[in-house]
């Protein structure tokens, strides 16, 4: 059993939660990339496991406890006393890191016998650190923010709201369509189908195509009228208001949820607050979600720093670069969607979350979790 647990607020910016995982039974599971890094208490030692860029394989005892406290994307690199990149894909002792600070929260988690007691201890212990420590690099927060997939859920419905009356509209039209085909005098149907262009065998796509030209050439009844003005209407300039309406009905979005994407937006905006990195963030942000995997180049270009600097700086916060962040911090954002929303189907969270398509999402979770989008979807709708 997995369980999490809110963090201390006053360690927010530099921790996610605190964790603890039982296993009544012998057993054996895979950790996944998330961009973070733990400090792990297994009753016995604290651990430090470092950024991983693969699956994990982790094998439990029966009756096993592990406590956990899971620091926030880009803060242990800070907090560690060494780049995170030092400690990528690895396991080590706490106390390579944090020397007798490590010893002295071993010493006070073995007196501790109730879990959350001791996650406790592992908060004072990590805020103790937090106040002798540098603080968190700014540009790690930046990065971090700017290749955050945002994921509007409720726009789900609202699209499909939006495609099923968008098709119940095509179907009526196309009704209609048939049905004036089929009143037709004899007369004008056997004198359009003896153009020259009908002595060649027709496929099934041109007959219906013909059909459609022989409805168009023939005289217009009321009702065919109407239909004609509404084309017509619909052929006429657009007014701004139109054109944004038609354009989010194209997009199969409805203004509502358009509305309240840029509700989002300048919430987002207002919390970044006055500061520049702040602000490109937010700027980065905005122009990278739903795109694929940005470019270190575009990325660098967005929060204003030299390539070289961006890198440097990533690989010390996150233990790798950019790329792989943005790749890892997608695939968590689809980890989140199948726990959360499992009725959304895998083809439209590979477009929503930018990847090409289904197949590129497929790569990517057999690459970082060593398991498809459907074993993933099972996993963790159990």
């Amino acid at each position: 059993m997995y369980l999490e647990h809110e963090i201390d607020p006053a360690l927010r910016d530099v921790a996610v939660c605190t964790w603890q995982h039982s296993s009544v039974e012998a057993s054996c599971s895979k950790v996944v990339p998330d961009a973070c890094v733990d400090i792990l208490w297994d009753g016995a030692r604290l651990l430090l496991a470092g950024p991983d860029t693969g699956p994990v394989e982790v094998a439990m005892r029966a009756g096993t406890h592990i406590l956990g406290l899971r620091f926030a994307p880009g803060a242990a690199g800070t907090l560690l006393g060494v780049p995170a990149s030092a400690v990528r894909d690895a396991r080590v002792p706490l106390q390579e890191l944090w020397g007798d600070r490590a010893l002295r929260l071993e010493e006070t988690l073995q007196r501790t016998q109730e879990p959350r007691a001791a996650l406790q201890q592992m908060e004072a212990a990590l805020r103790a650190h937090v106040s002798t420590s540098a603080a968190v690099d700014p540009l790690a927060s930046a990065v971090a923010r700017a290749l955050q997939p945002s994921l509007d859920f409720g726009s789900f419905a609202a699209r499909g709201f939006a495609r099923s009356r968008l098709q119940r509209d095509s179907l009526a039209g196309l009704q209609a369509q048939l049905a004036a085909a089929a009143s037709l005098r004899a007369g004008e149907r056997e004198a359009c189908q003896l153009q020259p262009v009908a002595a060649a065998p027709l496929g099934a796509g041109e007959r219906e195509a013909r059909q459609l030209q022989l409805v168009a050439a023939a005289p217009l009844g009321a009702g065919e009228r109407e239909a004609g003005q509404l084309q017509l209407v619909a052929a006429a300039p657009l007014g701004a208001g139109e054109r944004e309406a038609r354009q989010l009905q194209q997009a199969g979005a409805s203004p509502l949820a358009a509305a309240s994407e840029r509700n989002a937006r300048q919430s987002r905006q207002r919390q970044a607050g006055a500061s520049p990195l702040a602000a490109a963030s937010e700027r980065a942000r905005v122009g990278l979600t739903g795109s694929p995997v940005p470019s270190v180049a575009q990325l660098s270009a967005a929060l204003g720093v030299s390539e070289r600097q961006l890198l440097r700086r990533c690989d010390a916060a996150f233990g790798y670069g950019p790329k792989l962040l943005a790749r890892v911090l997608r695939f968590q954002a689809f980890v989140r969607a199948l726990r959360e929303h499992s009725h959304i189907g895998l083809a439209e969270l590979a477009l929503e979350l930018g990847y090409t398509d289904q197949a590129h999402l497929a790569h990517e979770t057999a690459e970082l979790a060593g398991q498809t989008p459907s074993q993933l979807r099972a996993r963790w709708s159990e």
